[in-house]
């Protein structure tokens, strides 16, 4: 029997040739491009393509694709049934604190190494990568100004999980557990959580009591403030669980933060009167961090 496929130990780009030594911002608007939970780079650029091609050359769009194997079939959105024997990927582990820090990390440092880029655009758990990756850049960067930001605006689409605040258990630090009503408020935190995939992570109180979700070594939490400062492009489906959309619409700045409902659920928005107004939103977010 062939061995499933391990994670790969790269996070490999597509697109764009890329010169770590240019430091610079280019002439045309770069945004880096993370994909879906079971999907990979080339779903992405299919269900990218027309939006894409209303924004080249001024805009031009590098993609990151996850490296660990997904291998539950297919995922559920349109497209993806169109590459049957392609290799699906998502970005890090079910419910695993540790693989969820690493790949914020590694993307960090791909930016540092990389960049400069001038915004990021996340589908669905790519969509909540990309919020996560938005917080680590301000949290890492609290006195730049937009313009030295790594990231400076941010689109999600159909993003389904609501970003915590994740951090690590300090030395002593005793959770103390909750009762079930109290447990149950912090059933929006769980990264992934399925009956045929339920979450090791354990609900619990902090001394300052607040609720939390702990596997012994992090705690995660919810974010009380608004924390995103930069632009954002907030496109999500009105049949879709939008908890997770609007819970982080709520974690960005209002003056600078435009919101698109469609009508595909879950699917990437498709469709020429979709596809144009996403361009356009697109270009006005993008104006707001120029």
């Amino acid at each position: 029997m062939t061995s499933r496929p391990r994670s790969r130990p790269g996070l490999p780009f597509v697109s764009q040739p890329l010169i770590p030594e240019v430091r610079s911002r280019p002439a045309a608007m770069r945004i880096l491009c993370l994909h879906g939970r079971g999907s990979n780079n080339e779903v992405l650029q299919m269900q990218t393509a027309a939006i894409r091609g209303l924004l080249v050359p001024e805009y031009e769009f590098e993609f990151v694709e996850g490296r660990v194997p997904h291998d539950e079939g297919n995922n559920w959105a349109l497209y993806t049934s169109e590459f049957p024997n392609s290799q699906l990927y998502r970005y890090y582990e079910d419910h695993n604190l540790d693989s969820l820090m690493e790949i914020v990390e590694e993307l960090r440092k791909m930016i540092e190494e990389h960049g400069p880029f001038d915004g990021v655009l996340g589908y669905s758990s790519g969509a909540f990568m990309a919020a996560l990756l938005v917080i680590r850049s301000l949290q890492d960067n609290p006195f730049a100004t937009l313009a030295e930001l790594p990231l400076r605006f941010a689109i999600f689409i159909n993003n389904g999980l609501t970003p915590p605040r994740v951090r690590l258990l300090e030395a002593g630090t005793t959770v103390a557990d909750c009762d079930v009503a109290a447990a149950a408020a912090t059933d929006r935190l769980r990264v992934i959580s399925r009956p045929d995939n339920p979450s090791p992570l354990r609900p619990g109180r902090l001394p300052d009591g607040r609720l939390v979700l702990t596997d012994g070594k992090y705690y995660i939490t919810h974010h009380e403030d608004c924390i995103i400062s930069i632009p954002t492009l907030h496109i999500y489906g009105k049949a879709d669980n939008m908890v997770g959309a609007t819970e982080l619409v709520d974690l960005c700045k209002p003056e600078v933060t435009l919101k698109m409902l469609h009508a595909f659920g879950h699917d990437f928005p498709h469709g020429l009167d979709a596809v144009r107004k996403i361009a356009r939103l697109i270009r006005q977010t993008a104006a707001m961090a120029s």
